[in-house]
């Protein structure tokens, strides 16, 4: 709550650099890939690998309430999959899945007005498509975009999460 209270005072180029964290609850039955389909006809967003035939996988169960960084911009941006599976591991923390992306961003944009990683891109450790993870950005207007592939780029960041419950 203090968070959303400092956010609520400060001028929005200031609210680029606030880092805070954010839960939010990811239904059992919409954290799956084979829920993503389901997930864009919620939320309106198109791309072609929520369709049935181009699903990826996630390879952990992020359901339930989950926490995740909630920086505007991609943190943790520069590091190779190595790298930010170790951090992870040290902070017993998990990278997060495409579902756990939609929800956070979404949650974000009802937050503050802005959606997570518009203008930066974050690595999506839990679900990997032909051997990598995927990365995926939002435009202002809650387009998504998704891209796989060899990704070692600078602005290239990540954002992991750890389930709320004990």
């Amino acid at each position: 709550k203090t968070a959303i209270m400092a956010l609520e005072i400060v001028k929005p180029k200031v609210i680029e650099a606030i880092t805070f964290s954010e839960s939010f609850y990811v239904p059992p039955e919409l954290s799956t890939a084979e829920s993503l389909p389901r997930l864009s006809k919620i939320f309106g967003i198109e791309n072609y690998i929520l369709k049935e035939g181009y699903l990826p996988v996630n390879v952990v169960d992020h359901s339930g309430l989950r926490n995740t960084e909630a920086s505007l911009i991609a943190p943790y941006q520069g590091l190779s999959e190595n790298e930010l599976k170790k951090i992870f591991q040290e902070q017993k923390r998990e990278g997060i899945t495409l579902n756990e992306a939609i929800f956070a961003a979404y949650n974000s944009k009802r937050l503050v007005g802005r959606f997570l990683d518009e203008g930066t891109w974050v690595r999506l450790l839990g679900t990997p498509k032909n051997g990598h993870s995927l990365c995926v950005s939002f435009y202002p207007d809650g387009e998504i975009r998704i891209y796989y592939g060899e990704a070692n780029f600078p602005y290239i960041g990540a954002r992991s999460s750890a389930s709320c419950q004990s």
